[in-house]
């Protein structure tokens, strides 16, 4: 009977660590939001995946290699607005206190709070640093990191 109700409860279950990657996703925003690549490079794992706009993921190996890229969007039209406001996040967890999505919906805001544009993007979070057998075990007294982030169609659902 307590496997039936728990299978077919209405309840949402509510994904225990969500308020720390909600935290993690608005300090991380904030320094993308200043241009801040050090404070940027706290949130991720590396090795580190990007899919924005194009078929083709780009794996940032080192933080070399992210220096690099993130010089060239800061140079861009991209990088072109003052801050960013969420319009929502839904998480879901992946795997049980170790990998979990969010996707996250937010505006791009110039200098008078003036909407540039709407984006939507999948955060991937894991617990710690990568998938390591080791540090699987240790993963309770880790940080969410950001090891993935897919851009998304604001149209799709």
């Amino acid at each position: 009977m307590l496997v039936g109700n728990s299978l077919f409860s209405d309840e949402e279950r509510i994904f225990k660590d969500q308020e720390k990657v909600i935290q993690v996703l608005e300090t991380y925003m904030s320094n993308v939001d200043q241009k801040d690549i050090n404070g940027i490079q706290k949130h991720l794992s590396m090795p580190f995946v990007l899919h924005f706009d194009s078929d083709q993921a780009v794996n940032v190996k080192t933080k070399d290699d992210f220096k690099s890229l993130f010089a060239n969007w800061k140079n861009s039209s991209k990088s072109d607005f003052q801050s960013t406001r969420f319009e929502s996040i839904v998480i879901d967890e992946v795997f049980s206190n170790f990998l979990c999505v969010a996707d996250v919906t937010y505006s791009r805001l110039d200098g008078e709070g003036n909407i540039l544009r709407k984006e939507r993007a999948l955060y991937h979070f894991i617990k710690g640093e990568r998938f390591s057998p080791f540090l699987f075990l240790l993963k309770w007294w880790k940080r969410w990191r950001i090891y993935m982030i897919t851009n998304v169609d604001l149209s799709e659902d």
